[in-house]
């Protein structure tokens, strides 16, 4: 879901008319009283469960979320007080569950968690459809969260009559904490920033939220890895680096190579390319005569043909889709497959689904559920496929924890597998898998995800997700406290990177009064995951300053949407697809300490130019000793007689 109200209200109409359509089945109006019962109550670490009750009327529905919210009306509000200082949770090993529950899966609740009053941040959010139940979880020893006053929103996003929820709130275990990664040895890897440049009348790249990028081994140049593929929005990007016009600091081309059939209209963008057949796909959500629809193409030259594919499986959902592959088809191979690799199509509403396509994405066949117990929320990370065959759809929020739904068998059912020390965050988890080179061909998974929304922490699986390795943080190196939109890859089983946006600013990252300065960081492993390298690839142009909104709708710091990509060259250079969202020196170069953001959102690309890659076969190329910086990109600003530079080689 996007930033602009008319994309955003898109969904929601969408979402509004499948619940709607359960309603007139629920029965006749019922008028409901007004306000949550008792409308307070107070939670200690040795307490028993506080519970509530939800009176609103439920009309009008809330279609836009808790920006249509009128109190006692389409909302309401239980203000839930957790005592004691976050020592003393820490100490006691506990957390604060906080749940809605309600009767028939035709109504439809969300769940939001403010700090302070219903105008401080959003700390905490559930907003899955097709359930009975929404819940979300509270760290109190935690620095971002902590203790005091907790306003609980239910908003009535389409509600049966009579179909009144039941608040609670409980206190559980907490998960076990991930540990700070141990750090590892030789030379950290180094990264160098390209921005996208302007182009004659028009300008690329300048709404780029939640982009993907994908890299062609088969367009592969002068030992550039490959060309890069990327989309944000309606456009969509090649991206050519030129590593012979200066090897430490490689140039890069970049143009519109965008489909008109995928350019007009979107609510969600999505990108995928097979890295070993060169096949880029692109998707966008789009609403013709107010239906759902995906609209679909595929190149297999970087772009300079498309081809139009039916986009999605009979049956399929749609908002916040992924199209993703990496890997052969699970044994038996299917009947009637004209592609040697397989393509799925994911969406989450009404429900969670997957559908396959064996013909490279030209068709997908019949939509099956990725969830069927309905488990998990409905916002998923992006699908990848193993190296022999195992299909991994990572998820944010499954209870109390995330999850990564399996299949085994080319999508014909699905298993979901937890993180037991995780806790369920507000931003999709991803994964990476390994080549298959040291775990006997099912390759190294790598499950990358937001802790809380508070750690950046990895965890590795050698039998699919069936047990798992401790867990590390790798933003503690930096203090990071509040962590958005993990992008995880992999190359040989030994070799991973995973991607985010951190900071060291504790508190809630959605409020508007949020001072964290954003940077991307990215920390790879050259063991399997036993030790780490992380380190800042913009350590002197913060990618966002102040708040990053994950609720959908206009808010101002709605500029980075919901998430980010990354993918490895053939070469094994890691590059990183994000936007900026401080750009112009004026931000970039303002006092680390400094107020306000320039909420911009230019494509941007975050490329390997030094350390280690990701495929040991290419280690003499990337030496594990020092190398001198190449050429930074320099940015100056003048304020009266001084001069401040800053510039983009980390």
């Amino acid at each position: 879901m996007h930033k602009h109200p008319a994309k955003e209200s898109g969904i929601s109409i969408l979402r509004l008319c499948c619940t709607l359509i359960l309603l007139l089945l629920g029965g006749s109006l019922a008028f409901l009283s007004y306000a949550a019962s008792p409308a307070s109550g107070t939670i200690s670490t040795a307490s028993g469960p506080v519970t509530w009750a939800g009176t609103g009327t439920g009309v009008p529905p809330a279609a836009g979320g808790e920006a249509d919210c009128v109190e006692g009306s389409n909302c309401d509000t239980f203000i839930l007080t957790i005592s004691g200082s976050p020592s003393d949770w820490v100490a006691a090993g506990k957390q604060v569950k906080v749940r809605l529950d309600w009767a028939t899966i035709a109504s439809d609740y969300d769940l939001y968690i403010h700090k302070g009053s219903l105008a401080g941040p959003v700390v905490a959010s559930s907003g899955a459809g097709t359930t009975t139940s929404e819940e979300a979880v509270l760290n109190p020893g935690s620095a971002s969260i902590g203790t005091g006053t907790f306003y609980v929103r239910a908003v009535y996003f389409a509600v049966t009559p009579g179909d009144q929820y039941q608040g609670s709130a409980t206190v559980v275990n907490a998960p076990s904490p991930a540990v700070n990664a141990p750090q590892a040895s030789g030379v950290a890897p180094r990264y160098q920033n390209y921005t996208a440049p302007a182009a004659g009348p028009a300008t690329l790249g300048v709404d780029a939220g939640e982009p993907s990028i994908g890299v062609n081994w088969n367009s592969e140049t002068n030992g550039n890895g490959g060309t890069a593929m990327y989309i944000a929005m309606l456009q969509t990007l090649r991206i050519t680096f030129n590593d012979a016009s200066c090897p430490s600091s490689p140039s890069a081309l970049w143009e519109d190579k965008s489909f008109a059939g995928t350019s007009a209209q979107t609510f969600d963008p999505i990108l995928y390319t097979d890295n070993v057949t060169g096949r880029t796909l692109v998707s966008q959500l789009i609403f013709p005569a107010g239906s759902a629809f995906s609209a679909s193409a595929y190149t297999e030259n970087d772009g300079n043909i498309w081809i139009p594919s039916t986009g999605a499986g009979p049956g399929s959902g749609i908002d916040h889709q992924t199209i993703g592959g990496g890997g052969p088809f699970a044994p038996p191979v299917p009947f009637g497959a004209t592609y040697s690799r397989a393509i799925y199509y994911c969406g989450q509403l009404p429900t969670k689904t997957c559908a396959l396509s064996i013909d490279g994405g030209m068709t997908y066949g019949p939509a099956v559920a990725a969830d069927p117990n309905a488990a998990c929320g409905g916002l998923h990370g992006h699908i990848k496929v193993g190296p022999e065959g195992t299909a991994y759809l990572p998820n944010k929020g499954c209870g109390t924890a995330q999850g990564v739904h399996v299949s085994t068998n080319n999508g014909a059912t699905w298993t979901l597998r937890t993180i037991p020390a995780s806790t369920a965050g507000g931003t999709d988890p991803a994964v990476g898998i390994g080549r298959g080179d040291k775990t006997s061909g099912t390759g190294r998974l790598y499950f990358g995800y937001a802790d809380g929304d508070s750690r950046a922490v990895i965890i590795t699986s050698n039998d699919r997700g069936q047990s798992w390795s401790q867990p590390y943080d790798v933003g503690a190196k930096f203090g990071i406290n509040n962590v958005v939109f993990p992008a995880v890859v992999a190359g040989d089983d030994d070799r991973a990177a995973f991607a985010f946006y951190g900071t060291p600013t504790a508190g809630g990252l959605q409020g508007a009064k949020f001072t964290g300065v954003w940077h991307l960081y990215v920390a790879h492993t050259y063991d399997g995951g036993q030790t780490w390298h992380t380190v800042d690839a913009t350590p002197n142009d913060p990618m966002q300053r102040g708040c990053v909104w994950l609720g959908g709708g206009s808010n101002i710091c709605r500029n980075m949407l919901d998430f980010m990509g990354v993918d490895v060259d053939k070469r094994g250079r890691v590059l990183v697809g994000y936007n900026d969202g401080c750009a112009g020196a004026e931000c970039s170069q303002a006092r680390e300490d400094a107020v306000g953001n320039s909420y911009t959102s230019l494509a941007a690309i975050a490329r390997q130019t030094g350390g280690k890659g990701l495929f040991a076969q290419y280690d003499a190329d990337f030496p594990d000793t020092p190398t001198a910086p190449g050429s930074p990109y320099v940015t100056a600003l003048r304020n009266g007689t001084i001069v401040h530079l800053a510039w983009s080689q980390s």
